[in-house]
């Protein structure tokens, strides 16, 4: 893994983390609001920020570049 990638990975917080690997197995926003009992919005939140510290846009580019974490 380059130094550019972890260095974002690690700049994720505990909650996004969490996220990024629900996501990165195809769980949806309600799904994984559901499995964490948080809110479809806090989800939400928590999306936002880690596509914006990992540089991604959608879901594909987040499956493209760190895939291989699931």
């Amino acid at each position: 893994m380059d130094r550019t990638r972890h260095d974002k990975l690690l700049s994720l917080s505990r909650n996004e983390r969490v996220v990024l690997k629900l996501l990165l197995t195809g769980m949806s926003n309600e799904a994984i609001g559901l499995d964490q009992d948080i809110s479809i919005n806090t989800v939400k939140t928590y999306r936002k920020r880690l596509y914006k510290k990992l540089e991604v846009s959608t879901v594909n580019e987040l499956h493209s570049r760190y895939g291989n974490l699931a």
